[in-house]
């Protein structure tokens, strides 16, 4: 059809509807053709077929993803909710909480057992980054670094809240909406001691495996243990 033809069907200027072809055929979806000094412009069947293959593409990418999260909420709204029970253990420590702080924090390489790491060889270090988006993670002998954890909350000396970044297989998940959360609260007594409360919560974002990563924090080796450990740091270092 002609430029002049199609102009007379729609409610737009000739030049309106030069540029909209123009258009067209930059995005190969029509093709032209000189007859004297008239142009003639038809559909491109090939451009249409490329249109097609691409909504097919991006239409089967998106339902596999919503399906994804379809299965993932009825999971979470299906499971036991004891299964998602926060863990909560508390140690007390003759320190105030500045000092408390600094000593989980800072001197974390120091008190956290050699043997609980997710590297392919053994631990040499133990850190936690002090800052919001800080790294938690481990220096391995083979001189490697090995991710677990990122801080998502620094309030110095009140609390910290990082992301538990472990597999059900204990391995690194680098994906935080699929990570459990650990807070870690420093409780000043009356006595001028220090209780710590920690919560490892939303264990449901492990999928399958939450049951399995709740037990085995709340269990023997667990946080319970770890705090133990900590609090004999600090009565040595305080002693």
């Amino acid at each position: 059809m002609a430029v002049g033809k199609l102009a007379d069907d729609f409610p737009v200027s000739r030049p309106a509807i030069s540029q909209h072809l123009k258009i067209l055929k930059q995005a190969n979806l029509v093709v032209d053709r000189a007859e004297g000094n008239r142009r003639f412009y038809q559909l491109n069947p090939d451009g249409f077929n490329s249109l097609r293959e691409y909504f097919d593409t991006f239409w089967a990418q998106a339902l596999a993803a919503f399906k994804k999260k379809i299965e993932e909420e009825t999971m979470a709204t299906t499971m036991d909710p004891m299964l998602d029970a926060p863990v909560r253990r508390s140690v007390k420590v003759k320190a105030n909480p500045e000092r408390a702080f600094r000593a989980f924090t800072e001197e974390f390489d120091t008190w956290w057992p050699r043997s609980h790491h997710i590297g392919k060889s053994p631990m040499k270090k133990a850190i936690i980054e002090g800052r919001v988006g800080g790294r938690c993670y481990s220096e391995q002998v083979d001189n490697t670094e090995c991710d677990w954890g990122r801080v998502l909350v620094w309030e110095p000396p009140r609390r910290f809240v990082f992301a538990w970044q472990i597999k059900p297989t204990w391995e690194y998940e680098p994906d935080l909406a699929k990570s459990s959360e650990v807070e870690v609260r420093f409780i000043p007594e009356s006595d001028g001691s220090t209780r710590i409360d920690l919560e490892h919560r939303n264990f449901q974002r492990h999928g399958a495996g939450a049951d399995a990563m709740r037990n085995n924090v709340s269990g023997e080796g667990g946080w319970g243990t770890l705090l133990e450990m900590f609090a004999a740091h600090v009565a040595k270092k305080e002693s």
